[in-house]
């Protein structure tokens, strides 16, 4: 029970022993035993979410330093994709190669790349899949090719042939941000303008659609020579530059499109409306004194623990 409601009922039980004191002057030592412990047990129970929320906040922040992205050596603090490691990272997008290395300028393969996009969803691969691919047969991997295939995000070079092991190409990669981008809004992506790189005539044309939107949005960069270079593989530094602001630029239009559903508190910000003054005008309903002077209903907090995701 929030702090909120705890003095929402504080409230509404003073409110209620108001009410029956004023209907039967006979009765006013129970009435007002009954408000003082409504009201003392709404106060424990208010000391008591305080101590939780406390200790919920220190657990979160234990939390969060425990997962804090560790420290690359091999990732210069400068680098364009220095905050996208530490992100990525932090989330269990990307492992690194080691506690110490995450060998930004390693290529990424295919498989791993398909890896990324399923922790990205928390995807559930415990079920049975199918795979008609004959060149996958690495079990780790396996499950993570057939969701990303079944979810439209990856395609094989055929039915019978996916290259696990190749190295994803540029161009690869921005059909599967492209793909995964559309599938996460549910619409067709369109740019609003023209990408701006010299070697467009080096993009296959199957993928001249994703690498314009990808380039500009801004998941994948130009080179110093405002090449794109389609066709070379990608690194695992722009890998997590592309993944990292895609995730955070999804996550930012979803904070502007769901403003705070407490915006509204139109029904508990008049304090009239919960006092019921029509209903206690009825001396019949207030002879009892006994029947609203008991809070224990509304007093008790009911159990709002949400499990941590991992």
């Amino acid at each position: 029970m929030s702090k909120f409601i705890a003095l929402l009922c504080a409230a509404t039980v003073a409110v209620s022993a108001s009410a029956v004191f004023a209907a039967d002057a006979d009765n006013t030592d129970n009435d007002a035993a009954a408000s003082a412990t409504a009201t003392a047990t709404a106060t424990a129970d208010t000391e008591e979410e305080a101590s939780a929320t406390a200790t919920a906040s220190a657990s979160a922040t234990a939390t969060a330093e425990a997962t804090e992205a560790p420290s690359f050596t091999d990732v210069d603090e400068d680098a364009y994709y220095a905050e996208a490691v530490a992100f990525c990272a932090e989330r269990g997008l990307f492992n690194g190669v080691s506690e110490t290395e995450f060998s930004p300028e390693t290529t990424m393969t295919r498989a791993m790349f398909a890896t990324v996009f399923a922790r990205l969803e928390n995807a559930d691969l415990s079920g049975d899949y199918t795979l008609t691919f004959k060149d996958v047969t690495d079990e780790f991997y396996a499950p993570y090719i057939a969701w990303a295939t079944e979810q439209g995000i990856m395609e094989g070079y055929s039915a019978d042939e996916f290259g696990p092991n190749d190295s994803i190409t540029r161009e690869q990669a921005a059909k599967m941000i492209y793909a995964y981008m559309s599938n996460v809004s549910d619409e067709e992506l369109t740019s609003d303008e023209a990408a701006d790189y010299t070697d467009v005539a080096s993009v296959s044309d199957w993928a001249a659609e994703a690498i314009e939107y990808n380039m500009v949005a801004g998941y994948l960069l130009a080179d110093e020579d405002g090449n794109i270079n389609p066709q070379d593989a990608l690194t695992r530094a722009d890998a997590c530059y592309a993944i990292a602001t895609a995730v955070q630029a999804l996550e930012a239009a979803e904070a502007t499109a769901t403003p705070a559903a407490s915006a509204t508190p139109a029904a508990s910000a008049d304090p009239d409306a919960s006092a019921s003054p029509a209903a206690s005008a009825s001396p019949s309903a207030s002879a009892d004194p006994d029947a609203s002077a008991s809070p224990a209903a509304s007093v008790s907090p009911s159990a709002t623990a949400s499990p941590e995701a991992e």
